[in-house]
């Protein structure tokens, strides 16, 4: 069984149990129950007038790189960082088997700080769209990979009726057709293979110029430079999702200032 497949299959565990605390019908009222305010994520990008718009990650761990930050990592400072130095936005892996996630850190984030945050998982689940917002995300991830045409489209209209935005995640041209068809406003080129775990920019680099240009592009995985990020706005792209590279620094400051170009990257 490929990697993929053991976290999609755990996710479905995850969600049933998640549906046995608090079932779908309950769920549902507590969000509809709440006003429902239009999202900031992709207004955020848009009206950051930095050159270089970057969404930093929250990831604790993943399957590729294992622990990347330690048990006791104060995620409330590390999102304090990442406004104080001028990303544009927040990204919270909430996956908690493989990447140790969590959506109370999501939660914390979006209550402390001024910045969109994005709920970065593995959705498959009508019941996830609404705990995202339950757990006061900004904007979600959907992924062509693991979603057939119809379910993109269903989930994509849930979440746009609750007020998130949508970053539909794509690697190939299957994906970006499927994706294509919904009139996407957030299309993600993510240079990691989700079977083979391998990084490269050959995904950016073959699907950014595809998509039209009213869309925003992101490009996601592998970018570790100021140098990464020149190249892959040269093809395109409008922003860039970086977790990893920042969060292995020692001092995360002065590299997201160099990532933004104020400094040797």
């Amino acid at each position: 069984m490929s990697l993929l497949n053991e976290i999609l299959l755990a996710k479905k565990e995850q969600i049933r149990e998640a549906k046995e605390r608090l079932p779908l019908t309950e769920l549902r009222e507590e969000v509809e129950n709440k006003a429902t305010a239009k999202s900031r994520f992709l207004k955020a990008l848009k009206d950051d007038n930095s050159e270089i718009k970057i969404i930093a990650e929250i990831k604790k761990a993943s399957p590729s790189a294992g622990d990347i930050l330690s048990s006791d990592a104060d995620i409330l400072e590390l999102a304090k960082l990442y406004r104080m130095n001028g990303v544009s936005c927040i990204s919270v892996l909430s996956e908690k088997k493989f990447f140790k996630g969590s959506l109370w850190d999501l939660k914390l984030v979006k209550e402390s700080i001024s910045l969109p945050v994005l709920r970065k998982d593995f959705i498959i689940d009508e019941y996830q769209i609404y705990e995202s917002k339950y757990f006061l995300a900004d904007a979600i991830l959907l992924i062509a990979r693991i979603l057939e045409p119809g379910e993109l489209g269903r989930f994509s209209d849930l979440a746009k009726s609750l007020g998130l935005d949508i970053l539909f995640e794509v690697y190939d041209i299957s994906d970006l057709d499927k994706v294509m068809d919904l009139n996407p406003d957030i299309v993600g080129v993510n240079n990691r293979d989700l079977e083979s775990l391998e990084i490269s920019f050959a995904s950016s680099e073959e699907l950014i110029g595809q998509i039209p240009k009213e869309v925003f592009k992101i490009s996601a995985s592998g970018i570790k430079s100021h140098n990464d990020i020149l190249y892959l706005k040269s093809l395109g792209a409008d922003g860039f999702l970086i977790g990893e590279s920042i969060l292995k620094v020692d001092d995360r400051a002065k590299y997201i200032r160099e990532l933004l170009g104020y400094g040797k990257g």
